[in-house]
């Protein structure tokens, strides 16, 4: 009966380090993953002497150096004894916490300083217990943060203002003519073909016409007006502290820019753009739509043709 009984124990040890031994195995097998599809700097550190078992691709370019150099390399070394927090960081690693966003200053190769969040937890590999070390570079966080900012206010095609922001400040604009009674114009553009165009030419003649019309708006914006793309074809000037007289000479120098753009890169095709204007007056526009629909009835066509002969598009 003891027999049986200790050979229940033996087979129930063995079944015990056969499952230990597969969830070691799918957790290596996890982390092998994890290092190769991570985007963010990964390093492995053994628990004992520091130094670096393995790192990913990410580690390699945010350090400037090879996973040969890495390999061994005491983890210290990466880290700049002058900082502060490295020191508490070190300590923190090695005591096994699991850390979230330590802010650490590491040195990349030539002395070059590294700002960094790091991020850590402790788990076995490959037969030893190792640190994983996660590592974010602070100057791509706020380049990151940057880029954020600049989508959510400008236009990605054509750098001109966004239509949310852009309406935002002819909010602010419509506000400040009332109290001030500074007349501020509203220029409107809408180019009547570019869906032709581009079924006829391609997008790639689309997306000109679009920059073309863009860049001839920016050249002329005066400090205070801002340049506005509302849709795919649509545009607008906010024109501060300008009445209607000079807003046509502005508008007039739009389209000589226009002139000169098609003229220095011509293209087989006419530009057909709407211009319209319209003078904000609180009693006659009570909202920013309002405004802007009145400068988009006022409209006349402009149209520049092309240096090839006329086909089907430049005559309809």
């Amino acid at each position: 009966m003891q027999d049986v009984n200790s050979l229940h124990a033996r087979n129930k040890v063995s079944a015990t380090l056969t499952v230990a031994l597969r969830e070691s195995a799918e957790r290596e097998a996890d982390l092998e993953r994890l290092f190769s599809a991570s985007p963010t700097a990964m390093l492995l550190i053994d628990a004992n002497s520091l130094e670096i078992v393995r790192s990913n691709l990410e580690a390699e370019k945010l350090l400037g150096a090879t996973a040969h150099e890495l390999d061994s390399r005491p983890f210290i070394d990466l880290l700049d004894a002058g900082h502060d927090t490295n020191q508490s960081f070190l300590e923190k690693l090695v005591a096994g916490d699991t850390l979230f966003e330590y802010e650490v200053l590491l040195m990349g190769t030539e002395n070059r300083s590294i700002q960094a969040l790091a991020a850590s937890a402790s788990t076995s590999f490959g037969g030893r217990w190792v640190h994983v070390l996660g590592l974010t570079s602070i100057d791509e966080i706020k380049k990151a943060q940057q880029d954020l900012r600049y989508y959510a206010t400008f236009d990605e095609k054509t750098g001109l203002v966004n239509r949310k922001t852009g309406l935002m400040l002819l909010d602010k604009e419509m506000d400040r003519v009332k109290r001030t009674f500074i007349p501020t114009t509203i220029c409107f553009a809408d180019i009547v073909n570019l869906k032709q165009i581009n079924d006829r030419y391609g997008h790639e003649e689309g997306d000109w016409m679009i920059q073309t019309l863009s860049r001839a708006m920016t050249d002329v914006v005066r400090k205070g007006d801002a340049a506005i793309r509302l849709d795919i074809a649509e545009f607008m000037l906010v024109l501060h502290a300008c009445p209607l007289d000079q807003a046509a000479l502005l508008l007039h120098r739009v389209e000589k820019r226009l002139a000169d753009i098609a003229f220095s890169d011509p293209r087989s095709f006419d530009m057909r753009i709407r211009f319209g204007l319209a003078l904000f007056e609180p009693a006659r526009h009570p909202t920013v739509e309002a405004v802007v629909a009145a400068a988009a009835q006022d409209t006349y066509e402009y149209k520049l043709g092309g240096r090839r002969p006329a086909g089907p598009l430049a005559s309809d």
